[in-house]
């Protein structure tokens, strides 16, 4: 696991409630606890942490995401401020700009730590279970499912009309609040933001597919029907010079058109295993064949 810096440290980009100085930052960072039960996520390249940190300004829940330098050309993009951490703050900001729920990006930190170069992004924490915890679990009530698609569709409605597609928008990386009620979205990973995927609908598919929490066919296809109204306003060349318009029910004749577009593209994509678990905290899943 990787912990966030604290030696050295360099404050990049900063909300105007999070600026504290270097020496703050490196009392609040050397003060947390950095331990199995608040990593949410470990992988090869970096570690998300969920804390309660002592700011000056009192306790305050955060998330912090951090990304180790493994390699000369990852210290090369640190240096250069091209990392995915840095990707992300500006995928944010865009998104919220745009009037999009995505998470709230707050202090972008460089730094050392035991000798290597660590990028650690503070984040707000924010209450709800992801969209692919919410699949695993099944306990969903049919009402509040229909109406989790519904939201979602609308989401990647919006999305599409304002052209801010992500190839990243996948089950993982949406939050999910106030579920039993009327569920709400926010956009988690947003460094992939300006990035088209094959297919608007294709990310949500592929990795709950690779799973095996797959949700039942009719709330895909809400989703992709809900969806599909903005689809037909941004691109009405999709369908072919004489060939029949949809009527009053275009969004449903959409939605099926990409419905089979989507099942063609997962066909395509083969195996959707991932190599990190993302229900248990990025253990590893797809193992290396052997070669005894």
């Amino acid at each position: 696991m990787f912990a966030p810096p604290c030696e050295n440290l360099r404050i990049l980009r900063c909300a105007r409630e999070f600026r504290f100085g270097v020496s703050a930052w490196t009392t609040i960072l050397n003060n947390a606890e950095f331990d199995a039960d608040s990593c949410l996520s470990d992988k090869p390249w970096g570690s998300v942490w969920r804390i309660t940190a002592d700011l000056p300004t009192g306790p305050t829940p955060l998330i912090i995401k951090v990304h180790a330098a493994r390699t000369p050309r990852d210290r090369i993009r640190s240096n250069l401020h091209l990392t995915r951490l840095r990707r992300q703050w500006r995928g944010s900001a865009r998104l919220s700009r745009a009037g999009f729920p995505a998470a709230r990006c707050q202090a972008l930190i460089t730094g050392f730590r035991e000798g290597r170069r660590i990028d650690a992004l503070v984040m707000d924490a924010l209450p709800g279970r992801t969209l692919l915890d919410v699949l695993a679990a099944g306990d969903l009530p049919l009402a509040q499912e229909r109406l989790l698609a519904k939201s979602l569709g609308r989401l990647l409605n919006g999305l599409w009309y304002a052209g801010l597609h992500s190839k990243d928008l996948k089950p993982s990386n949406l939050l999910v609040s106030n579920e039993h009620e009327h569920p709400n979205l926010t956009i988690l990973d947003t460094d992939a933001v300006g990035h088209r995927p094959a297919h608007p609908l294709l990310p949500l598919v592929i990795e709950p597919s690779g799973l095996g929490v797959l949700p039942r066919r009719s709330a895909l296809f809400r989703v992709a029907r809900e969806w599909a109204w903005n689809a037909w306003l941004a691109g009405p060349d999709r369908f072919a010079p004489g060939e029949e318009r949809p009527g009053r029910k275009m969004e449903s004749r959409i939605a099926r058109r990409a419905w089979r577009e989507v099942a063609d593209l997962v066909r395509q994509h083969g195996d959707a295993t991932p190599t990190h678990d993302p229900i248990r905290g990025g253990a590893p899943l797809a193992q290396p064949a052997s070669c005894g």
